[in-house]
């Protein structure tokens, strides 16, 4: 299994060592580059699952081909919905390709989780008290967030699956 559990969310306009903007650079292109550096092995040793960490914040995501660094305008929460967007839409065409071949993908979203992924986001103290208040109410426990990863990982009935959006 080869699944992806790094992340950042809403961080300042930091780069990447190579100069990519860093959540596209952490969320995206660091998974890409490894699934494609480790891709003939896995398809070796099938049947192999990738599973990539997903969000339903990918639905605000929109991919900018023309500005991929984020030179004209940069938002922290835009930033991370496009990383979520490129994750998405990389499971169904590895989906696509590695039809036929014991390797299938799944992007996983594990659900709002107690984590420090957006402990970037801009502070203010109304941000702040809603945030407490919904991690008290609707946040999951990360070991409950693991939950569906873990399903995605090890479960037999959906091994025929491929790109799916858990």
């Amino acid at each position: 299994y080869l699944y992806f559990l790094e992340a950042v969310g809403a961080c300042p306009k930091w780069k990447t060592v190579d100069g990519f903007e860093m959540q596209f650079g952490v969320n995206y292109l660091g998974h890409f580059l490894l699934t494609n550096l480790l891709l003939e092995r896995i398809k070796a040793s099938a049947p192999a699952r990738i599973v990539n960490l997903g969000s339903v914040a990918h639905i605000f995501g929109k991919i900018h081909f023309k500005d991929i660094h984020y030179e004209r305008r940069y938002y922290s929460w835009q930033a991370y919905c496009d990383s979520k967007l490129a994750i998405a839409l990389i499971t169904r065409e590895l989906a696509k390709r590695l039809h036929g071949t014991g390797v299938t993908t799944y992007c996983v979203d594990p659900g709002a989780c107690h984590t420090e992924i957006f402990r970037h986001l801009a502070k203010s103290r109304s941000i702040d008290y809603i945030l407490n208040k919904c991690r008290g109410i609707s946040y999951k426990s990360a070991k409950h967030g693991a939950e569906s990863i873990i399903y995605c990982m090890t479960e037999p009935s959906i091994a025929s699956e491929s790109g799916y959006y858990y």
